[in-house]
């Protein structure tokens, strides 16, 4: 199941684990994340040339000074039609394993090395001996149904074994196709590109390189394409892009960023494995022609950052409308520590589970957040978990804020070790507001929102902030 081809040298090794699926071997892969202490800190521009900033104007940011990856974890993916039984070994101790989602396998047996555990079909768990640190993923994939021809000249089809390419372009009608088993080092880029497929099993791997050192400067990158079916990770001005079963093993590098639709219009996330050390999905708008980016739906998804935030909204928005944006029925194991707490310095950053930042004169309107758990560490206490403000930032083409309204959050659970994290809505002045923000079964360990809730900051120019009861 899933195996490296015979001959090739896993790139991605893992001894950590030993999985079988109903008695069959399953490869087993090594990811990294970081762990304090962090190996980053923030650099002023030409404080060190030889590495690069964000940005080459950027007056300061975030570098890389050694190498990441000092957690490394594990995963592993097989296909499951049915019901599967899975066995798991490993040196570590098991006796005490958490396993998440809560209810998404049933366990038969655990000893002090070993686990057996039945999964119903198709799903995504996290086995987690020690926390988020050094823990195993499995991912049970549905059967493929669209498996391509590899003798077909518009499919580039990848076999088992490792594959080290530079960059893949894509062109109009083409399919990139990754086998169970394959590895492919390299980068995937699209240009004006439409009715493009990007399907298969197998693993786009940038493990080889460090922070923008890759062939190009994001795995995936997607420009002025439309009618996408993806396995990717960086859109840029893209429409009607669907994006499904994509698992997404980061946190290696700062500024890793999960998948973000950047003006884009009609992008489904669905059924997605995320773990980052930056952000989850960032929602953002570069265009010089400032258009719309709108109709994005996330749904049914798993999330994990290490470091960052679960969605972010701006606040790079050089837009006139950045809206319809909804996520739903997700789960969140882990949320970032706040950045200020975690060794970076004079770099005063935090790490909301739902940051909405409006810069760049862009309206920010009709976003929907409901029915998600969120997992919260005690670090949290006295911790943004949902900011909301107009903004400006180095990043912004247009150095101006914008304007927020139209929020919803809906049957959102806050749950773990109780603490008292915040919330804040803030608008800045009368031309950039924050309105119509509404909480509707808002619970917080347990306790539903609501005004008089201690963590709550509704600052000036801020109008017309409801819960669930209708009360101001």
């Amino acid at each position: 199941m899933n195996p490296i081809a015979p001959g090739s040298v896993d790139p991605l090794p893992c001894s950590d684990y030993t999985v079988a699926v109903d008695g069959r071997p399953v490869a087993v892969h090594r990811a990294r994340s970081c762990r304090a202490p962090w190996p980053f800190r923030v650099f002023k521009a030409g404080e060190r040339p030889d590495i690069k900033l964000a940005r080459p104007d950027a007056k300061a940011g975030p570098a890389q000074i050694a190498e990441a990856g000092n957690a490394p974890y594990a995963f592993a993916s097989f296909p499951a039609a049915g019901p599967v039984e899975v066995e798991i070994t490993s040196a570590r101790p098991l006796d005490k394993v958490q396993v998440r989602p809560a209810g998404a396998a049933i366990v038969k047996r655990v000893d002090t090395h070993s686990l057996t555990l039945t999964l119903p079909g198709p799903t995504k768990l996290s086995l987690e001996p020690d926390g988020r640190h050094g823990g195993l993923l499995l991912f049970a994939d549905p059967p493929e149904t669209d498996i391509p021809d590899a003798g077909d000249p518009k499919v580039r089809f990848f076999g088992p074994g490792v594959h080290r390419t530079g960059v893949i372009e894509l062109k109009d009608g083409e399919t990139l196709y990754l086998a169970p088993g394959a590895v492919v080092e390299g980068g995937i880029s699209l240009k004006r590109a439409k009715n493009v497929r990007i399907l298969g099993r197998g693993i786009l791997c940038g493990d080889a390189w460090g922070w923008r050192a890759g062939p190009q400067p994001h795995m995936a990158m997607l420009n002025e394409s439309e009618n996408i079916r993806i396995e990717g990770i960086v859109l840029l001005a893209c429409r009607n892009v669907a994006i499904r079963n994509v698992k997404i093993c980061g946190g290696k590098n700062l500024n890793d960023d999960g998948l973000n639709p950047c003006s884009s219009s009609d992008v489904l996330i669905e059924d997605c494995f995320i773990r980052t050390q930056d952000d989850n999905i960032s929602i953002k708008a570069h265009c010089d022609d400032r258009r719309p980016c709108e109709r994005i739906e996330i749904r049914n998804g798993l999330h994990w950052s290490d470091l960052s935030r679960i969605l972010m909204v701006g606040p790079e928005s050089h837009a006139d409308r950045i809206g319809d944006i909804r996520l739903h029925d997700c789960e969140v194991l882990y949320l970032g520590p706040p950045i200020n707490k975690a060794g970076f310095g004079d770099w005063d950053g935090c790490a909301p589970f739902v940051c909405i930042e409006a810069g760049e004169d862009c309206r920010m309107e009709q976003i929907a957040i409901e029915n998600v758990k969120v997992h919260v560490d005690t670090d949290r206490d006295g911790k943004d978990v949902i900011l909301i403000e107009p903004t400006v930032n180095a990043f912004m083409k247009r150095q101006t804020m914008g304007d927020i309204r139209d929020v919803c959050f809906r049957n959102i659970a806050f749950v773990g070790e109780p603490c008292q994290p915040t919330i804040r809505l803030w608008g800045k002045d009368t031309a950039h507001t924050v309105g119509r923000v509404r909480f509707e079964n808002v619970t917080l360990f347990g306790q539903t929102l609501t005004a008089g809730y201690p963590g709550l900051t509704v600052g000036a120019h801020t109008a017309n902030i409801t819960f669930g009861n209708g009360r101001k």
